[in-house]
């Protein structure tokens, strides 16, 4: 198991790594940076005194070394939109509620996906089936911003049970939380579905209802924990679309996550936002799919001793 963690974790680093080169590499390749830091008017000597300010007239493996040097630091520079703010830390501020809306999403997705999943499979080909095949293809067709504004409509504007917009109570956090989990009902339902079908036709399972042992546990228990290993590796995708699929949602909704920051952060070209963002959702994303490849590795020995 150590050497398997050991293994897991160079992945890790070395990804970061790649992650951090590529978003270096882009910020170089869109142009100069000097070009959009100054005004069109501005004179050669003024443009001169921003590189050195910034450290852009030096080689840029150089730069490249002070970029992750900063980095290390948690040090991603000031924010352009609003000067005398680190960048980080506007992104930090902001990434409790993503988060928030996140779990939430996550909460609706697994307590809908779970039990559709395994009454679609018990009950192949029947009506449960049926309407776990149709949830499945509204949540995998419609678009995400297409469901916030109807939702907006319908349950805001027109039977105006929730809020429209912004956060604060737990009324502000329904419709995001169900606009972001629907795809991933859908997509993990299908998983659940296809493992449970596969699981309840193994010889263990067969065995079990031969030995007397009650079609509750011998679904609930032994076919869903088998049938759990597949839909696990899903989930490291999910919790990283959970969490850079909130853009659409949070804009819509003008829910107050990184997702509403960084949208405002290209539109008015802050770099430093922009490139501690890429970077945290990364990180998150990175250790989410670590944390699964553990988890898949502790339900499934033969995979760490592999």
């Amino acid at each position: 198991m150590l050497q398997f963690l050991i293994k897991r974790l160079g992945q890790t680093v070395f990804t970061l790594f790649a992650v951090t080169l590529i978003v270096f590499a882009l910020g170089r390749l869109s142009g100069d940076p000097a070009t959009v830091l100054m005004p069109v008017e501005a004179r050669q000597e003024d443009r001169a005194r921003i590189m050195a300010q910034w450290g852009l007239d030096q080689p840029v493996h150089i730069q490249y070394l002070r970029y992750m040097g900063n980095i290390l630091r948690g040090q991603f520079g000031e924010s352009l939109q609003w000067p005398g703010r680190d960048a980080l830390e506007l992104v930090l501020l902001r990434i409790g509620n993503t988060v928030e809306l996140g779990l939430a999403a996550l909460l609706f997705a697994l307590a809908l996906a779970v039990p559709i999943g395994v009454m679609s499979a018990v009950h192949k080909n029947s009506a449960i089936d049926r309407v776990g095949k149709f949830i499945a293809l509204l949540g995998q067709s419609l678009p995400h911003f297409w469901i916030g504004i109807v939702f907006i409509w319908v349950f805001a504007v027109n039977l105006r049970w929730l809020p429209t917009s912004g956060r604060g109570t737990w009324q502000h956090l329904i419709m995001p939380a169900i606009v972001i989990g629907w795809f991933q009902v859908a997509a993990m339902m299908r998983l659940i579905r296809s493992a449970m079908l596969d699981a309840l036709d193994s010889e263990y399972i067969k065995l079990a209802r031969l030995k007397g042992v009650s079609e509750r546990v011998v679904i609930w228990k032994h076919a869903l924990r088998n049938a759990s290993i597949v839909p696990l590796t899903y989930f490291g995708i999910m919790i990283a679309y959970l969490v850079v699929g909130s853009i659409t949602t949070e804009v819509v909704f003008s829910w107050p996550g990184v997702g509403l920051l960084v949208v405002n952060a290209v539109t008015a070209r802050d770099f430093p936002v922009v490139q501690a963002v890429t970077i945290v959702f990364a990180v998150v994303i990175v250790l989410a799919n670590l944390i699964v490849d553990v988890l898949y590795g502790v339900l499934d020995p033969r995979i760490r001793l592999e």
